[in-house]
């Protein structure tokens, strides 16, 4: 990708795109920043870009499909090479079209600034550089962890509302208008926390090169296509949608799992000092999928649960870590809440999974198990 993106430099800089210098540095080409920065004053949508101590070449994988520049007043912006004929391509067409770059108008995606056309069959995406979001145990507050959720919650709802499926939501995938050139995520925690405690954080979702559009009179709740879709990528927070050989699946709700799951492996421990984010969690979880929350009625559920809160309750401090059997096992968290609270909210609770799934469990794990589903799945209609 080296000569490609030598190729393309002059193409770019007349288009109002400076590409980062490459340099050689032993047997490798490395990106280095250019000496004259403007992001750390950088208005919206631009993020963020924390002060470095000491200046040190920048590491970005010249295989990959994407690169650093500089806008033409110097903020910082990535390139990412796609397919005219691309999915995403077509998503980034449309969120240019619905103006999701001005504060005002932000939907928790990451927008994009401009797409260049080549003559060729492939374009280049511009987008502001953002940062990873980091380590979610380091968060502090009750009002951390909301915000947070309350930021994905909108990013996904606004993307479903276009019928547009993400398909890959991890954590690799989430930013936040905050960065450093030269020093990783995990270094940067001071600096998080400072930024966290401002009232100008805000995260998002980006990346659509596995994402699925439809058509916007696709229904949410109904919505099917090919189960072999559901794998497009792979992830540690996908439901049993697809996991006893069904031959469709509803990618929306798959979406809604798959951010509910990763929801509850960080965040279930400030349950206990936000009751309402279990039955949230359950909701968007249930392996029940008729029963599962679209996006948009997870992020109404929350805003009901941020009305009916107390601002003290944001104050709050949290201590988070990862819990891998909150997956499974929802009533971990619910353990913790007040007999009344249960009463209550009874009816978004995840019922336990039947003997039915360990069955299909076990037959799963073998290979012809796995075929002879598959097969009375497909011909027999179970």
């Amino acid at each position: 990708m080296v000569l490609f993106w030598d190729a393309y430099r002059t193409w770019l800089s007349a288009r109002g795109v400076k590409l980062y210098p490459l340099v050689r540095v032993a047997s490798t080409k490395l990106w280095v920043a250019p000496e004259t920065m403007v992001s750390a004053l950088a208005t919206w949508p631009h993020a963020l870009r924390l002060p470095d101590k000491q200046f040190v070449n920048e590491f970005l994988d010249i295989d990959l499909k994407i690169a650093p520049a500089q806008d033409a007043v110097g903020r910082d912006v990535m390139l990412k090479v796609t397919s005219k004929d691309s999915v995403e391509y077509c998503i980034c067409q449309d969120l240019l079209r619905c103006d999701i770059a001005s504060k005002k108008n932000f939907q928790g995606v990451l927008p994009p600034l401009a797409i260049l056309d080549t003559p060729h069959q492939f374009s280049f995406i511009v987008t502001p550089r953002w940062g990873h979001s980091g380590k979610l145990q380091m968060f502090e507050t009750v009002g951390d962890v909301i915000h947070y959720v309350r930021c994905l919650l909108k990013g996904l709802a606004f993307l479903h509302n276009r019928r547009i499926a993400h398909r890959d939501l991890d954590r690799h995938n989430i930013l936040v208008n905050c960065y450093s050139l030269h020093r990783p995520v995990s270094t940067l925690n001071a600096e998080m926390r400072e930024h966290r405690r401002s009232s100008e954080i805000v995260y998002c979702l980006f990346d659509f090169d596995r994402a699925l559009q439809l058509p916007l009179d696709t229904p949410l709740k109904s919505c099917r296509v090919a189960a072999s879709e559901a794998m497009v990528a792979l992830s540690p927070y996908h439901p049993l949608d697809v996991s006893f050989g069904e031959s469709e699946y509803n990618p929306f709700a798959f979406d809604v799992a798959c951010l509910g799951n990763m929801f509850k492996l960080y965040l279930s421990h400030a349950t206990f000092e936000f009751p309402m984010l279990a039955p949230l969690f359950d909701k968007m979880t249930t392996h029940i999928i008729s029963e599962r929350f679209s996006a948009p009625e997870a992020l109404e559920f929350l805003e009901y649960a941020i009305e009916t809160s107390t601002k003290v309750a944001y104050a709050l401090p949290v201590t988070l870590a990862v819990d891998w059997d909150c997956l499974r096992n929802p009533s971990i968290y619910w353990l913790t809440l007040s007999p009344a609270f249960h009463v209550s909210w009874e009816a978004y609770k995840t019922p336990p999974l039947s003997w039915t799934y360990d069955v299909l469990d076990h037959i799963a794990d073998h290979p012809v198990g796995w075929k002879l589903l598959i097969f009375l799945r497909r011909v027999v209609g179970i």
